[in-house]
C-alpha cells in the first residue's frame, strides 16, 4: 500500500516511497521460526491423537507468531518515509498513527551511515538537520540511504529551481501624483533565484531586502542599489 495521495498538498508529488529495510523484520522472523520448532517438537511427544492437546499448541504457536512477526510486520507495512517535492514525511502506525513532516527548506544537513555489513545488505540509517525545535531527526533501517541522501538534494534543487521560474511580486516605488513604477528584482549567486518584493511599507520592505542578502539571492552591490533606490522614491 502506497502512501495516501489524498495527504498530499496541491501541486506536490511524491518523489520516493520507501518502507523500512527488511532487515528490520529479521529478529522477529527468528523468534516465530523458534516457535515453530518448538510447536514442531512438541507435536511429536505422544499421545499424537490427542485433540485437546493439538488445539492447546496450534492456539499457542499462534499466539507466539502473531505477537513476534506478526506485529512486527503489520508496524513495517504501514511505515512509510517519503520524500515530496516539497517535504520529507514519516508516517507509521496500524490504528494510533504517529507522522512528522520536514518542510525541504527547513532540510539544513542530511548525512547518511553505514556499518560494513549494512552496506551488503543495503540498508542504513540517516540524520536529518533542519530547523525544527526537535532537533535533530534519525531514521534507521533506510533502504539504500545513500542514494535517498542524494534524491534528498535533488529534490531541494528541483524546489529551488521551480520557485526561481515563479514571477514574484515586484518591488513598487511610489510617487506623489504618479502612478508607481515597478521593478524585479534579479538575485545573483549559484541558486539563481528571482525574488521580488511587494507593495508594503518602506521598513517592511527594507526588511525582506535584507532578508534577501542573507540568503545569498542577491548581492551587496544589488542590496545597496535597491536600498538607495527606496529611499530615493519615498514621497
Amino acid at each position: 500500500m502506497g502512501y495516501p495521495r489524498h495527504l498530499l498538498n496541491d501541486d506536490e508529488d511524491i518523489v520516493l516511497d520507501l518502507r523500512p529495510h527488511w532487515v528490520d523484520l529479521v529478529g522477529s522472523a527468528g523468534w516465530a521460526a523458534l516457535a515453530t520448532l518448538v510447536a514442531v517438537f512438541l507435536l511429536w511427544i505422544p499421545p499424537d491423537n490427542d485433540t485437546p492437546k493439538l488445539i492447546v499448541i496450534f492456539v499457542l504457536w499462534m499466539i507466539a507468531v502473531f505477537s513476534t512477526f506478526g506485529v512486527r510486520f503489520l508496524k513495517h507495512s504501514t511505515t512509510h518515509f517519503v520524500l515530496t517535492s516539497e517535504r520529507l514525511i514519516t508516517r507509521s502506525g496500524v490504528f494510533a498513527k504517529k507522522a512528522k513532516d520536514i518542510p525541504l527548506d527547513r532540510i539544513n544537513d542530511i548525512t547518511f551511515s553505514q556499518t560494513v555489513w549494512e552496506r551488503l545488505l543495503g540498508t542504513g540509517s540517516l540524520v536529518v538537520q533542519s530547523g525544527s525545535e526537535d532537533g535533530d531527526s534519525h531514521f534507521s533501517s533506510v533502504c539504500r540511504p545513500e542514494f535517498v541522501h542524494n534524491e534528498v538534494y535533488r529534490a531541494i534543487d528541483a524546489r529551488d529551481e521551480r520557485l526561481s521560474g515563479v514571477r514574484r511580486p515586484a518591488i513598487i516605488f511610489p510617487e506623489k501624483g504618479e502612478e508607481s513604477d515597478r521593478e524585479d528584482v534579479h538575485d545573483s549567486g549559484e541558486s539563481g533565484l528571482r525574488s521580488g518584493l511587494g507593495a508594503r511599507d518602506l521598513p517592511a520592505q527594507l526588511a525582506e531586502l535584507a532578508a534577501l542578502r542573507e540568503k545569498g539571492h542577491i548581492s551587496d552591490e544589488e542590496f545597496a542599489r535597491i536600498k538607495a533606490e527606496l529611499l530615493n522614491h519615498l514621497p
